[in-house]
């Protein structure tokens, strides 16, 4: 485990490195990661057997993303059709990638709702790039903003509300009695 020298001025020694990091990553998880405020060690989560089809398949999606936009500094070095087929795929991959993470998981039944609406976004929205009707695509476009406006709005209002919040905030109160 690594530790910090003393500090030079006060003699006192600091925290060591890895319950700090400990600390904050349960902080942070608390409010950005739904329920997973529990979580194991980060160099372990992707180890996880549950965890190993997603976490490709979103390492996938990055690559996929890379050749896009590599495809869009260097045009000439595709075929034309490429960005048309390109574009959709890292939509496509990362709304499987979320649902089986959440699948892996066993998450509760709200957070498989509000995973299932930002699934349905990223399909909606690789669907509307897709499409050759104009007017089809522009639906599909439509329904692809509203429902990420929705799942913007669900995080602000904190719906649903996480086991880790509701864990920090009663540990909160408990501190102020």
């Amino acid at each position: 485990m690594a530790t910090r020298a003393s500090d030079p001025g006060g003699g006192r020694k600091l925290r060591p490195l890895n319950s700090r990091v400990a600390l904050y990553r349960a902080y942070f998880c608390a409010f950005l990661e739904p329920a997973a405020s529990t979580v194991a060690p980060m160099a372990s989560k992707a180890s996880e057997p549950h965890n190993f089809v997603p976490a490709s398949i979103a390492v996938l999606t990055l690559a996929s993303v890379v050749v896009l936009l590599f495809s869009d500094i260097a045009p000439g070095l595709f075929p034309t059709w490429a960005h048309g087929a390109l574009a959709p795929l890292p939509l496509v991959l990362i709304a499987v990638a979320s649902l089986l993470f959440h699948f892996g998981r066993r998450s509760p039944p709200l957070e498989w709702c509000k995973a299932l609406l930002a699934a349905l976004a990223f399909l909606f929205w690789a669907a509307s790039l897709s499409c050759r009707n104009a007017a089809i695509a522009t639906v599909f476009d439509d329904v692809a903003i509203a429902l990420f406006v929705l799942d913007a709005f669900l995080v602000v209002v904190k719906w649903p509300p996480t086991s880790g919040a509701r864990a920090l905030r009663s540990a909160g109160q408990e501190s102020s009695q």
